[in-house]
């Protein structure tokens, strides 16, 4: 199994100086074990959008120059936040200047409060969905390195070129646990996220993402599948926060986490958030399971 961790934006239930503190375990962490490092793409959260919240593209490029030998993703960008042809932009230097370490999570967007902020247009479900298939044909084509010109209902481009292209463009990862997102992902993508899904769940999902991968003349097992989890371990079962998707002693998250596995997902992304910032027991039993594991 392989794995990664995500690194908070946000104290949750701790001071802004905890969060520094937590995720520098964090981040120490994953460089210990060569885990990769994974940024959220939110612009407010909380009642009143009064919880701090750190950028997720300026944390991921900060954390990155820190830490330049790990894979770093989002998990994942909410489309309609940043025009398609800039992000495509955006994602080429940094594929450029990082050698390469980038995974590009993409997802429909779903946040209405954080649209409505920011004058966002927040359209139903099914039309989200629309605009992001526009924003992935108009990525692509721009990491060519040829000129685009794509007229769609969402989205246009007009004999755009993004240079330098990457000589490997990043790998796509669509995140969302709706049949729809699984059809997008299996046409689009390299790699599919689902978000905090039981393993109990997956099975069936990968078996859609399996047949629609085929359906769309690709190979069975060209997504790879990711499971971004909400993790809380400890040695006293009355420490655990249950309300974690995977949540126990470590004998009872080493057997979660095989479930993963055994539902078809190999590599898993941490998201302490449950304990967040008070992760140490946590973050330590984590690693010696992962190493278990990988």
């Amino acid at each position: 199994m392989q794995f990664g961790i995500m690194v908070s934006p946000s104290p949750a239930n701790g001071t802004l100086q905890q969060m520094w503190d937590a995720n520098e375990r964090i981040l120490a962490a994953a460089q210990r074990n060569a885990w990769s490092l994974w940024f959220c793409d939110h612009l407010q959260w909380g009642e009143g959008g009064m919880q701090p919240w750190v950028e997720g593209w300026t944390h991921m490029v900060h954390s990155s120059a820190r830490f330049p030998e790990l894979t770093v993703g989002t998990i994942v960008l909410g489309q309609n936040y940043r025009n398609p042809g800039l992000v495509a932009n955006m994602a080429a230097a940094f594929q450029l200047l990082s050698g390469g370490k980038l995974v590009f999570g993409i997802g429909a967007g779903w946040k209405e409060d954080e649209y409505l902020a920011y004058d966002y247009e927040f359209l139903r479900p099914g039309l989200r969905l629309d605009q992001l298939e526009e924003q992935l044909q108009i990525i692509k084509a721009l990491w060519s390195g040829d000129h685009v010109t794509f007229e769609g209902t969402h989205y246009r481009v007009h004999d755009a070129i993004a240079l330098p292209a990457p000589d490997q463009a990043p790998p796509i990862m669509i995140g969302g646990n709706g049949n729809r997102t699984i059809s997008v992902a299996a046409k689009y993508a390299d790699w599919w996220n689902s978000d905090d899904l039981p393993a109990a769940e997956l099975k069936a999902k990968l078996t859609r993402l399996r047949d629609k991968s085929v359906e769309f003349g690709r190979a069975p097992d060209a997504v790879l599948p990711t499971s971004f989890i909400s993790i809380s371990v400890s040695e006293d079962a009355d420490k655990v926060n249950r309300a974690a998707n995977v949540a126990g002693t470590p004998d009872e998250v080493r057997d979660q986490l095989l479930d993963f596995h055994d539902a078809g997902s190999d590599y898993i992304q941490f998201n302490f958030i449950k304990d967040f910032p008070h992760i140490e027991e946590s973050l330590e039993l984590v690693e010696d399971i992962a190493r278990g594991l990988a």
